[in-house]
């Protein structure tokens, strides 16, 4: 086999070890995301972030199958940085209040507010605070 040939091959090789990497690197991006194909799902602005700030397991993720049902794309639970919320909250991260407030009259949340950040990928944070079992009792009956 000729030297030219060898290198051809490697270069070949090389390329599809590429590829296959730039493919996995795309899976991986989007695999803490679930969706739910809902109708009335409003395309890019109902992406959601759900953490908890009352510090009591397992809350943030029940809310997150809450809107999951509702038909909005919700990212993994996280924890707040502080379990001091005694009130639920959702906050417009994207500037657009419209989905904030429908986020939070779909889930009995009183507290909505602007809190816009320019580098955020996600419409919607809801932080769960400490009111959380009389959320999920009105959601439970509707």
């Amino acid at each position: 086999m000729r030297i030219k040939d060898k290198i051809s091959i490697v270069v070949i090789l090389g390329l599809i070890g590429i590829f296959f990497t730039l493919i996995m690197l795309e899976k991986r991006k989007y695999s803490s995301i679930d969706t739910f194909s809902g109708e009335d799902r409003i395309p890019y602005k109902s992406k959601v972030i759900v953490a908890n700030g009352c510090g009591v397991g397992g809350v943030a993720q029940q809310f997150r199958e809450l809107l999951l049902k509702k038909a909005y794309i919700v990212y993994a639970p996280r924890n707040e940085k502080y379990w001091t919320y005694n009130e639920s909250i959702v906050l417009s991260l994207d500037g657009n209040m419209d989905v904030a407030r429908e986020i939070a009259n779909s889930m009995g949340i009183k507290n909505c507010f602007m809190y816009k950040k320019e580098d955020s990928y996600e419409a919607v944070k809801v932080i769960i605070g400490k009111d959380y079992k009389e959320i999920l009792r009105k959601n439970s009956l509707k």
